[in-house]
């Protein structure tokens, strides 16, 4: 399951705070962590939510997320946010997502049940159970992923009754 730490981030010392931005960026990679976006382009829509920087990073799991936020490398640099900025995070789970099926070029699908596995079978016929326990669209993209790399073999998605 996929997770994403969204944080909004005022910048009151612009040369500590970019310091601290070098080095994040390097351990947030190291730990499988992949940005988003990271902007100060931000148009408020509704109420009076003025934010001035906004940073999203995807992980693919709470333990990478954890992994990385409670390192020693990251615990060493941490002061250099803390004394630049004031901020705010929160931590998203994904649940589901609403997705485009690419199986069914312009539906809507929304899946939320780990209801699905993804099988392959290799060049001798031998059939092996990939991964189970996912929701429907992040099977395809297991599938999608797979096929994407060059692999011979054939890949495909099962429901779990």
């Amino acid at each position: 399951m996929s997770v994403f730490f969204l944080a909004e981030i005022e910048v009151l010392d612009p040369v500590k705070y970019q310091e601290y931005v070098d080095r994040a960026f390097k351990i947030v990679q190291k730990f499988g962590g992949g940005y988003i976006f990271r902007s100060s382009s931000i148009v408020p829509v509704s109420g009076d939510w003025k934010p001035q920087r906004m940073i999203l990073i995807r992980f693919e799991s709470e333990a990478q997320m954890h992994g990385c936020f409670g390192s020693e490398e990251y615990r060493r640099i941490e002061h250099l946010r803390e004394q630049s900025t004031r901020s705010r995070a929160v931590v998203i789970m994904y649940e589901c997502e609403t997705d485009r099926d690419s199986r069914h070029e312009g539906s809507a699908t929304e899946t939320c049940e780990p209801g699905y596995s993804v099988w392959r079978q290799d060049d001798h016929g031998n059939v092996f159970l990939l991964k189970d326990r996912l929701t429907e669209t992040e099977a395809f993209r297991l599938v999608r992923e797979f096929e994407n790399k060059g692999h011979k073999q054939t890949y495909w998605v099962k429901e779990i009754p």
